[in-house]
């Protein structure tokens, strides 16, 4: 990217040199210098603004890590309801079973 700045900025200069050889209208080497530098800082400025790879990577990781912790306390929520509910049906019908047999006990 740099390099095409770089390319890019001395084509103008190139230019004018050809199209002014008679005039004494130059580009100073000085100005040609400062204008790399300026696109060298903004180049570096750009690069520094923007998120790295392995910091949008780490981003995706830590998402994905998320959900699927979510997910994990979601079955582990379910799981604890229907444990709930089965224990439950278990004791109902113990229940019914004594009750049940209290009643053959009863009449016979």
């Amino acid at each position: 990217m740099v390099g095409t700045a770089r390319n890019d900025l001395g084509v103008p200069r190139d230019q004018v040199e050809r199209l002014v050889l008679s005039s004494a209208l130059r580009i100073d080497g000085r100005y040609h210098t400062l204008r790399l530098e300026e696109s060298s800082t903004l180049s570096l400025r750009y690069q520094n603004a923007r998120p790295r790879g392995a910091e949008r990577r780490r981003g995706r990781e830590l998402r994905e890590e998320r959900k699927a912790q979510q997910g994990l306390a979601s079955v582990d929520r379910s799981s604890t309801r229907n444990a709930e509910h089965y224990q439950h049906v278990l004791r109902s019908l113990v229940e019914q079973g004594r009750a049940v047999r209290r009643m053959r006990l009863g009449l016979a």
